[in-house]
């Protein structure tokens, strides 16, 4: 219902001279058959308490009815006590100033009509009359009930239904109800239904009384989904593209848009593309794959499909020797390994050739060259082949053989071939010394052969190869072996060849003689290195090295060398060093600073010792037979300066092995007697090989001595 805007009217009421205002509709839109309610709201100077009047109205049109009090007192009941219903209100709550009606109008013909409110008297709460009201009337508008048209259906897209649609035409003014989709009326008696396909409808009603009405709807009905088809629905392994054409069609709606996807499961993985108008869908990748469509018609309707599996494999097996190879030589015989696998579509068939003919893989024992052909085909047809030439030969064994050392010269090598434990004859071996070849020879019926070879390289720790090359006319296999041996002497031996005696103040010279053992042999022994050491005696017997020096041999093995050390007692070690080829036993030479000079032999002689260092000056004259000695002695201690006077022989001995003097002398510094004794030892026709000194302060001998010294030309030579 349609209502006008309030307006508001003021009222003299002349007795009173109270003002009154009206405030409601001035106009009310009702449908025919319904009710409708307006509000009148009266407002004085004063506190208008009762009204009373009449309501008229067009009866034809409209009719009034009574109106209930509100609850919450604001709105005061209609009391009807005429037809013209009477109006008797008073206010009874607590509104203030003013006083609420409330108007029920009933629609009863389309039209218009009107109320109005006649005689009206009102009253203050003091019940003082409020006179001189006029109130204009009410227009009321009876307006048409709505011809309804109502679609009932599952709706889509753009305005389609996805399911059927039930009709249902409504009117409540309507004495009767009419249809028409374009082939003439048809009487409407209850819902019906319509399908698929666009659709107009025409409704109509008449009231009876002439009013007529009209309601045109369209009604677009699509229950069918789209339609999809492919020109493969399955294809077997193949190597080619998968190529597909899809048909997609809608016979009612039309097609909205279409969408495809390739998987490798039957499970949609989401990733859609739109398919274009004649597209051809291409898989190019190998594999198993589903073909998956969707549709969506105009209205809404959606389709899914899948096809497949399309299957693709572009890719040849794979053929792999495991254990051969392109030229191998096989020793014996070879059972071939062979890994042949195609990861995708699978093997379909495998076939063997061996020298051109079908074979079964097993082993192979024949010798000589072979040819394995192996061609593996997979189940889309993809076709492989390997081809691998090898060759089967007999293994030979040969052992080297050489001295564990050789000198310079001439060297013998020999080597053993044999053939499955037998001798080979007629073997041609190759003889190599550090990598470079020095001559072949030929194996005899014992599979032996020898060479010797001249060597002329430097001492060094050398390698013996021999080789057997491969024997393509019995197929037998190459073989080598190798064995080290020594060119250099294990020892070599030195000889000091130089005097024992130096005279005091003089060089020390050391002059040394280097051979080959064991034969003694002069030879090239350049490449040894001698270290000579100088060490000084001291008087405690202890030695202090002074000096040393690094010497080599001349071509002879010949070494000479000076040392020009203060006066004193030395010592000299000579042995071979580190970074020499040879080894030789050191030699240890003291003492190096006296003058030895005797002439001996087996009836007696002279002996000259002057030993400063020792403390020893003697002249001897020996005689064996019979034993006499005539010796003039000077007695020093070493370290000190101190010469010892008065020398007395008092005692001696004299053997074929040796001298032994017995003395006493006085020292001049502390005027006491010392003793002393010598002792040397000699060999008849050499030079003096032993000798002793011993000096005690006083007479007792059984004290340790004050100076002691001892040396053996002997005890040189064991060191």
């Amino acid at each position: 219902m349609k209502k006008a805007m309030l307006f508001l009217v003021t009222l003299f009421l002349g007795l009173s001279m109270a003002s009154v205002t009206l405030s409601y509709a001035e106009e009310i839109e009702v449908y025919r058959g319904e009710e409708e309610e307006t509000e009148i709201y009266l407002e004085g100077s004063e506190d208008v308490y009762s009204v009373f009047g009449e309501l008229k109205y067009t009866k034809e049109f409209i009719c009034l009815k009574e109106t209930e009090q509100s609850n919450n007192l604001n709105y005061q009941a209609m009391k009807i006590e005429n037809e013209n219903m009477r109006i008797l209100l008073s206010n009874k709550g607590n509104s203030g100033y003013g006083l609420w009606i409330r108007l029920r109008v009933e629609g009863k013909r389309i039209g218009t009509g009107t109320v109005s409110m006649t005689g009206l008297q009102m009253t203050n709460e003091a019940g003082e009359w409020l006179t001189g009201v006029v109130v204009p009337d009410i227009t009321v508008k009876i307006l048409p009930n709505p011809l309804y048209v109502h679609l009932s259906g599952t709706q889509g897209n753009n305005g389609w239904y996805i399911s059927p649609v039930t009709i249902s035409i409504s009117d409540k003014d309507a004495a009767e109800l009419w249809y028409d989709f374009g082939g003439g009326k048809l009487v409407y008696t209850e819902p019906f239904e319509v399908g698929n396909g666009i659709s107009t409808i025409t409704a109509f009603s008449d009231d009876g009384y002439g009013y007529k009405k009209e309601e045109v709807r369209r009604i677009s009905v699509d229950t069918i989904k789209p339609d999809i088809s492919v020109s493969v629905k399955e294809r077997d392994w193949k190597k080619e593209n998968i190529q597909i054409t899809a048909d997609i069609a809608d016979s009612v709606s039309g097609i909205s848009y279409a969408q495809w996807g390739f998987s490798s499961t039957e499970e949609n993985s989401g990733n859609w593309n739109t398919l274009m108008a004649e597209e051809v869908l291409s898989m190019e990748q190998d594999g198993i794959w589903y073909l998956h469509l969707r549709a969506v018609d105009v209205a809404g309707n959606e389709e899914t499909a899948v096809y497949g599996p399309y299957r693709k494999d572009s890719v040849k097996p794979e053929i792999r020797f495991t254990n051969i190879y392109q030229g191998q030589l096989v020793e014996g015989r070879i059972t071939p390994v062979l890994e042949i696998y195609d990861n995708c579509s699978g093997i379909k068939t495998i076939t063997y050739q061996l020298d051109g003919q079908v074979w079964n893989p097993s082993e192979i024992t024949g010798k000589g060259k072979h040819v394995l052909t192996v061609t593996a085909e997979d189940l889309a047809g993809n076709i492989h082949s390997e081809t691998v030439e090898f060759s089967i030969y007999d293994s030979i064994k040969v052992i080297a053989n050489a001295s564990e050392s050789h000198y310079t010269g001439t060297a013998s090598f020999s080597a053993l071939v044999t053939y499955r434990g037998e001798p080979l004859p007629e073997a041609e071996v190759e003889f190599l010394i550090n990598g470079e070849s020095i001559g072949t020879r030929t194996s005899n019926e014992d599979g032996m052969v020898w060479m010797a070879h001249s060597l002329y390289l430097a001492p060094q720790d050398a390698v013996l190869t021999v080789r057997v090359p491969q024997d393509d006319e019995r197929y037998l296999l190459g073989a080598e072996a190798t064995t080290g041996f020594t060119i250099h002497p294990e020892h070599a031996w030195m000889l000091y060849g130089g005097d024992y005696h130096v005279w005091s103040g003089a060089p020390l010279q050391i002059y040394l003689e280097l051979g080959e053992l064991p034969d003694f042999c002069w030879g090239d022994i350049t490449l040894a290195e001698v270290r000579a050491e100088l060490f000084k005696i001291e008087n405690d017997g202890s030695r202090t090295y002074v000096e040393e020096a690094i010497l080599h041999p001349n071509e002879r093995g010949v070494i000479k060398y000076d040392f020009y050390p203060e006066t004193g007692l030395y010592e000299i070690k000579m042995s071979c060093t580190e970074n020499s080829y040879y080894t030789a036993p050191d030699i240890v030479l003291h003492p190096a600073v006296f003058q030895i000079d005797a002439d001996l032999n087996w009836q007696g002689g002279s002996l000259l010792l002057d030993l400063p260092q020792l403390g020893i000056y003697m002249k001897l004259a020996v005689t064996f037979l019979p034993p006499s000695i005539d010796a003039q002695i000077e007695v020093r201690i070493p370290g000190t300066g101190i010469t010892l006077t008065k020398n007395t022989i008092t005692d001696y001995d004299i053997t074929t092995d040796g001298l032994v003097l017995y003395g006493k002398a006085i020292n001049p510094a502390d005027g006491c007697t010392y003793s002393y004794e010598v002792h040397t030892g000699y060999a008849l026709g050499f030079l003096l090989d032993e000798l002793e000194t011993s000096i005690w302060k006083g007479e007792d001998k059984t004290q340790e001595p004050i100076y002691h010294f001892e040396w053996s030309a002997i005890e040189m030579w064991e060191e």
